[in-house]
């Protein structure tokens, strides 16, 4: 949850990012060249004044201040639509990614980009810049292209974050299918089977069939014996190992033997008993949970648990 709502979030920040890029006014004014020697001025120079319109709508009325101590006049533009006017440059319109050129006479005292006081258009405010080099390119267009560098970036991470989490759904989905087709063994007691669902030795039984069967539970005096038949289908030996609770160890004379812990072993293709025996004081009744950890062949530590009721 907290991961879309971060993507949500991230995605929405760059959309907002993007458009305002895109909407940003881009209006520069340079002064690339300072000519000292002309033919057409013996006292003056030649200075060229370049204005760039580098955001993503036409910039109209565009007017460049010059400083009035000084005489100027235009030499040459890129096209015949702009003015001098009270020492301001006029140019109607400049297109969205054009640049506006002008060459200007400029008489009466040195020239540089202190002479230009301000630029303006009709819906923005220019920036005097120091050179060509420093004009930015288009902000969409670069935020565009990080955007799309860091989405280059972070795919073969994504990619490889997708195939995990793809892998791990999978294999999530295969624990579930298996477990389920062995659903049947809870409503006979038997809990904690996930390492038998997965394992090899569980392929030789079919839907239905356990390795583990309980047959009987029989009282003999002060112990209850619980009787399972064991299958081994496989072609290796099953090694077994039973650990049964001991609700009444304190009461039980013969607590020193250990006599809790069962170890058994079942050819390949064969069956045979094993007795489980539980100290259980006469009178007493409940329920007793058997560990079980089984080894076949290269198959190791597959554990189950089963509860036992005792009513006898």
């Amino acid at each position: 949850m907290i991961e879309k709502l971060i993507i949500g979030l991230a995605v929405t920040t760059v959309g907002t990012l993007l458009v305002y890029a895109f909407r940003v006014k881009q209006l520069y004014v340079v002064i690339p060249r300072l000519f000292s020697v002309s033919v057409l001025t013996t006292n003056g120079k030649i200075a060229e004044v370049r204005t760039y319109n580098k955001g993503r709508s036409t910039e109209e009325d565009v007017l460049i201040a010059l400083d009035p101590s000084l005489k100027y006049e235009i030499v040459a533009s890129s096209d015949s639509t702009c003015v001098l006017e009270s020492s301001a440059i006029k140019i109607p319109r400049i297109p969205p990614g054009d640049d506006f050129s002008v060459l200007l006479l400029v008489e009466g005292g040195d020239f540089s980009r202190e002479r230009l006081s301000t630029i303006s258009s009709k819906s923005t405010k220019g920036k005097l810049l120091n050179g060509i080099e420093s004009v930015p390119p288009n902000a969409g267009t670069t935020l565009l292209g990080v955007v799309a560098f860091l989405a280059l970036m972070a795919a073969p991470i994504a990619g490889i974050d997708y195939y995990y989490k793809s892998k791990k759904v999978a294999a999530e989905e295969l624990t579930s299918s298996r477990l389920a087709r062995l659903d049947y063994l809870r409503k006979e007691g038997w809990k904690e089977f996930d390492r038998y669902s997965a394992s090899a030795f569980r392929e030789y039984y079919l839907d239905g069939e356990f390795p583990l069967h309980q047959t009987k539970v029989e009282r003999k005096g002060d112990v209850v014996e619980i009787q399972f038949r064991v299958v081994n289908k496989s072609a290796a030996e099953l090694r077994l190992t039973a650990l049964s609770e001991w609700p009444y160890k304190a009461d039980d004379s013969r607590s020193f033997e250990g006599r809790n812990i069962f170890d058994h072993k079942v050819e390949p293709q064969s069956a045979n008993n094993l007795t489980i025996k539980l100290f259980y004081p006469k009178g007493k009744k409940g329920e007793a949970t058997i560990d079980f950890q089984l080894s076949i062949g290269t198959d190791s530590l597959i554990t189950m648990k089963k509860r036992v009721v005792v009513g006898v």
